[in-house]
């Protein structure tokens, strides 16, 4: 069975990597790889020392530790009841993890309407409290946008993989953070938005000057934020020029400039290809 889960990551990271295979776009594969994918991993795991609900169908196969870096600086830089918003909450992985960290209060938001379903299941299952659900996409303005559901790969408004043909195109609600927590307080936040981290920066400006000592971990992926047509390098100088200190979290002894974390994802990507050269910045005041 371990053979198994081993050849059917392989197989998902190569896929990604070559920007698609297209072959699950075939009704009779696609259902041999869903089939494989739930045998191999189940629809449920325990890690954290919380229980969640996975489909790893869509790309959710957590049997262990997920992302252990990102994973290590959430457990030793954020503090109990601190208030944690969790943009992509996806299944709930990171939502949990803050709730099982003691966070006072969580915006857990995900625009996805199956893995939302995941998400509010994990969150009852742990009988875990005070989490605020929103299912809207985190952007620079309120209104509608397409969104491209794929489980943990859904984008807004633009399609990665155009060979993938069984992703949903639905329209979602759009809001900027500054919206979902007013004037609350926040400590904490985490994006993964396949590329559209930038438009959530851009929407939570009054939110990062009321809170001057709020912490971020983002997902940084150059190739899927020009896909959603967005510049890493402006994300990178805003953050900088917002005063944040930047981080890869493999390394988060070495603060980053924006031209050398520009400079180390070219290297990544000459080594790694397309979809691997990614990693997660953490950015502190």
């Amino acid at each position: 069975m371990q053979l198994i889960k081993n050849l059917f990551v392989f197989i998902n990271k190569k896929s990604r990597i070559l920007g698609g295979w297209g072959l699950r776009r075939f009704r009779m594969v696609n259902a041999i790889h869903n089939y494989v994918a739930r045998k191999a991993f189940g629809d449920k795991a325990e890690v954290n020392g919380y229980s969640l609900f996975i489909d790893p169908a869509e790309g959710f196969a957590v049997s262990s530790v997920w992302e252990k870096d990102t994973t290590d600086v959430i457990k030793s830089k954020f503090h109990r009841g601190g208030v944690f918003v969790d943009v992509g909450s996806d299944i709930g992985y990171y939502t949990c993890l803050a709730a099982q960290l003691g966070a006072g209060h969580i915006y857990a938001i995900e625009p996805n309407p199956h893995t939302r379903m995941l998400l509010e299941k994990n969150i009852a299952v742990n009988g875990f409290k005070n989490i605020t659900i929103v299912g809207k996409a985190a952007s620079d303005k309120s209104g509608e946008e397409k969104f491209y559901t794929h489980g943990a790969h859904s984008t807004l408004g633009y399609n990665y993989n155009k060979n993938t043909s069984e992703r949903t195109t639905i329209t979602v609600e759009t809001m900027p953070l500054d919206v979902v927590v007013g004037d609350g307080t926040v400590n904490f936040i985490k994006m993964d938005i396949e590329g559209s981290e930038p438009k959530a920066l851009r929407g939570m400006r009054k939110l990062l000057e009321r809170n001057k000592q709020v912490q971020i971990i983002t997902e940084f992926a150059p190739q899927l934020m020009a896909l959603a047509g967005e510049d890493p390098f402006v994300f990178l100088k805003s953050l900088h020029n917002l005063g944040f200190i930047i981080y890869d979290v493999d390394n988060i002894n070495n603060p980053m400039s924006p031209e050398e974390l520009m400079a180390a994802y070219r290297e990544k990507y000459k080594k790694l290809g397309d979809a691997r050269a990614i990693t997660n910045l953490y950015c502190a005041r």
